[in-house]
C-alpha cells in the first residue's frame, strides 16, 4: 500500500497541476488551518465513511458533514475524497 502512496506522490508533485500537496509548504500549512471539527471530518473520511455515515457518528447533519469536508478540501485543494484520504495517510498526525 505504502508503494502505491508512495508513487502517486511522486507522480502528483511532477505534475505542477496548481493544488496543494503534502509536500510543499501549503500542503502541511493546511493541517494548521483546520480546526477540531474539521480535522475528525477528515478522520472519518480517511476511515472510507460516506457523508451519512460521517454524519451518524459525529452525531451532525448530513448536509453540515458535507459543509465540513468542502472546506476541507477546499483548504487542501482536493479534487476530491481520494485527494484527502492519500493526504491524510501520508501526514502522520491525523487522527
Amino acid at each position: 500500500m505504502s508503494d502505491v502512496i508512495t508513487w502517486w506522490s511522486r507522480s502528483s508533485s511532477t505534475e505542477g497541476d496548481g493544488h496543494a500537496n503534502e509536500s510543499g509548504p501549503a500542503g502541511a500549512a493546511s493541517f494548521a488551518l483546520l480546526t477540531p471539527r474539521e480535522r475528525e471530518v477528515l478522520s472519518h473520511i480517511s476511515q472510507g465513511c460516506s457523508n451519512k455515515q460521517g454524519a451518524i457518528r459525529m452525531q451532525i447533519g448530513p448536509r453540515t458533514f458535507e459543509s465540513h469536508r468542502a472546506r476541507v478540501m477546499r483548504k487542501f485543494g482536493a479534487k476530491n475524497a481520494a485527494d484527502l484520504v492519500r493526504m491524510a495517510l501520508l501526514k502522520p498526525n491525523v487522527d
